[in-house]
């Protein structure tokens, strides 16, 4: 990338105690089959080697853009930074503790600019150094349940992931409608990416495997599945959704997607509450999700009765759970889970009929022994 050539794409890596993995991650950014890119990578007050790392990096190659905080303000601060910062017309983002396939940036850009379609998505590969629990639910959420070109509606919404690193967007919806990760709260991905999508009118899915995304032990997930009750950032799922009803009212998107505001609150808020930490933080997470639901009854009227009635059922006081009704409404709301549940019970078919298969050629067996 010469002085005067402005770059394809911009890269956004934040990074934050990754000084060993990070050399993974550049060599694979610098080594992209697309060259002219610009990796603005922003050092959010790491107080490992990450600054050094960088300094060497960038003194070896122009296209890396090293930016350092000068205290640790969060990942949503330093993508917006980044965000800020970029000259192409094009965004993507990597975290630091992960890779792109060689070709993801070429990929990438030619399916949004051929398509012409307001965001383009790969799919990904997701490599276990901890949580390998996760990997049924992971390879549902993350496969690709649309190949192509696709109008943006609620459905195609509702079964499109909410990772920002295995996507392209465009600067300028981003620039038109001022969207940003949530400082100061955890799942600021699902907020930024519901915002872009409801901006955008068509999506290109590319069917290839093109981020690896590691899950590690101190990953967001780790804190939300750690049996310390200091670590209870999953709350934070129900004030994502607050501020994306804000987003779309500034917008004046909410009329469109008023239903599926809705149901994300309700996930989301499911979300909050399965993984809350205590009593008190549940009671917590249901008294300011129905205080939300009365300041803004118009809305929560206008979506649909099913939709509502979950939401309601799962904030009522002294609720007894019936895992079966959960299950059915999940079903119901929830197109990912959806899909868990068809793959589960065709594997339950096909071992039924392995089983009365085998029983039929033992019964065989048995009749040729004793002719």
């Amino acid at each position: 990338m010469t002085k005067t050539n402005k770059p394809d794409i911009s890269i956004i890596v934040s990074c934050y105690k990754g000084g060993d993995s990070l050399p993974i991650c550049l060599d694979a950014l610098l080594s992209q089959s697309l060259k002219n890119i610009e990796i603005i990578c922003i050092n959010d007050g790491s107080p490992d080697n990450t600054a050094d790392v960088l300094r060497g990096y960038a003194s070896r190659d122009r296209r890396i853009i090293a930016i350092t905080n000068e205290r640790n303000l969060g990942i949503s601060e330093s993508r917006n930074k980044g965000i800020s910062l970029s000259k192409a017309d094009y965004i993507m983002f990597c975290d630091a503790d992960d890779y792109y396939e060689p070709s993801m940036c070429e990929d990438m850009l030619e399916a949004i600019q051929d398509s012409k379609a307001d965001i383009a998505i790969s799919e990904i590969r997701v490599i276990y150094e901890a949580h390998r629990e996760l990997k049924y639910s992971d390879d549902n959420y993350y496969s690709l349940k649309f190949s192509g070109l696709e109008e943006v509606n609620e459905d195609v919404i509702l079964n499109t992931d909410l990772s920002p690193t295995n996507k392209i967007f465009r600067k300028s919806i981003i620039s038109e409608h001022n969207i940003r990760f949530p400082e100061g709260l955890y799942y600021e991905d699902a907020y930024f990416c519901s915002a872009y999508l409801c901006c955008s009118n068509s999506i290109y899915y590319l069917n290839e495997k093109l981020y690896n995304y590691i899950r590690h032990k101190k990953s967001t997930m780790s804190n939300t599945f750690s049996s310390k009750v200091d670590k209870d950032p999953a709350i934070d799922h129900l004030y994502i959704a607050f501020k994306l009803f804000g987003f779309l009212e500034e917008n004046g998107l909410l009329e469109k997607y008023n239903n599926l505001f809705w149901q994300l609150f309700y996930s989301f808020e499911l979300f909050a509450l399965n993984n809350s930490k205590t009593r008190k933080r549940v009671k917590k997470v249901k008294k300011e999700a129905l205080s939300f639901i009365s300041l803004n009854k118009k809305s929560f009227d206008g979506a649909q009765l099913f939709v509502r009635e979950n939401i309601l059922g799962v904030n009522t006081k002294g609720l007894k759970i019936n895992k079966v009704k959960v299950k059915k409404a999940l079903i119901r709301v929830m197109p990912t889970y959806r899909l868990q549940i068809s793959n589960a019970q065709r594997l339950r078919a096909l071992k039924n009929n392995s089983a009365q298969l085998n029983i039929k050629i033992s019964a065989i067996e048995m009749r040729l022994k004793h002719r």
